[in-house]
């Protein structure tokens, strides 16, 4: 007997904060492994609570904590965030995928950051 589907449910979504993809150029380095890692890497999607950064021929393992520094357009100066990555994902034979949760943000870079990235989503709808 065929089944048909009646309602698609919706993926469960963890995340706190609204996420805006976004692309641009971040400064990114390691803290706290033996082997210091300091490059520029690409700035996926932001929220106020955390990123996704792109790194080439470059695997950030979890728990890796890091320092971010990126400008947003259309704010001046850039904003600092320190982090902890989450997970990373291989994205070809290249490319890495990590998930970064913000946990050191001064308050007045996680408003700014609250406050771009809802301007932001209020002029896609």
């Amino acid at each position: 007997m065929p089944f048909k589907i009646i309602h698609k449910l919706k993926p469960f979504d963890r995340r706190r904060h609204p996420r805006l993809n976004l692309h641009c150029v971040a400064k990114f380095e390691t803290k706290d492994t033996k082997e210091k890692l300091s490059c520029l890497t690409n700035l996926m999607n932001l929220s106020e609570g955390g990123a996704l950064v792109v790194t080439f021929n470059q695997k950030i393992p979890s728990n890796t904590k890091v320092e971010l520094e990126f400008p947003l357009p259309g704010i001046k100066g850039t904003v600092k965030a320190e982090g902890t990555v989450r997970n990373t994902v291989a994205k070809g034979k290249k490319f890495f995928e990590s998930c970064i949760q913000f946990s050191d943000l001064s308050k007045e870079n996680q408003n700014i950051l609250k406050e771009f990235v809802e301007s932001r989503l209020k002029r896609k709808k």
